[in-house]
């Protein structure tokens, strides 16, 4: 947590918020990827069983780890676009909606805590069919982020030249994060 806490806000005002969301989402797709990976069998019946418990005991304890590490970098590729999302959803309510600024970040906090509700119950449900899905569940809801911003033509590595304003946007990347989170002005 002290990592996303102390440097995630100089990473989104060093790089600006596209860049942030676009890397957040990739990273995220590889981590998945990689995962996903992990946690496929390659075991089959005609093994012994004695050398498939000792292998299983050594796979277990290999799996642990990634799985450990993996969720750690996930978090930290996770709040690296959230931050960023409620930045960019404060610079586009301040932009189209005067005085809504209010009302746009709730809707966005509700779409944001409905993915929250609804995750876990699509993986779940989909860990029963494979170890591996809820990882590809992650990647394709990562990918139909990029997919969404390169269609809607949304600059990827870089914030639209509107957003350049350069104390608005100092405001906005400084409030993404609540000050008792670490917020850097």
């Amino acid at each position: 947590i002290l990592p996303t806490v102390f440097l995630l806000p100089h990473l989104t005002r060093r790089f600006g918020l596209h860049a942030c969301i676009t890397a957040g989402c990739l990273g995220n797709v590889v981590l998945c990827a990689l995962l996903a990976g992990t946690f496929f069998s390659s075991s089959g019946p005609e093994e012994e069983a004695s050398v498939e418990r000792e292998g299983e005991r050594n796979d277990v304890s290999g799996r642990s780890v990634a799985l450990i590490v993996g969720l750690g970098l996930g978090m930290f590729f996770t709040l690296t676009q959230h931050n960023a999302n409620s930045a960019r959803a404060k610079m586009i309510a301040a932009k189209y909606a005067k005085n809504a600024t209010g009302a746009v970040t709730g809707v966005s906090r509700t779409y944001f805590s409905l993915g929250q509700a609804i995750g876990p119950l699509a993986s779940g449900l989909i860990l029963d069919w494979s170890v591996s899905g809820p990882y590809l569940l992650l990647a394709a809801v990562q990918l139909s982020q990029i997919v969404c911003m390169v269609v809607t033509r949304t600059p990827l590595w870089f914030d639209p030249v509107e957003n350049k304003d350069a104390s608005f946007q100092k405001a906005m990347t400084g409030t993404a994060m609540p000050r008792s989170l670490g917020s850097v002005r």
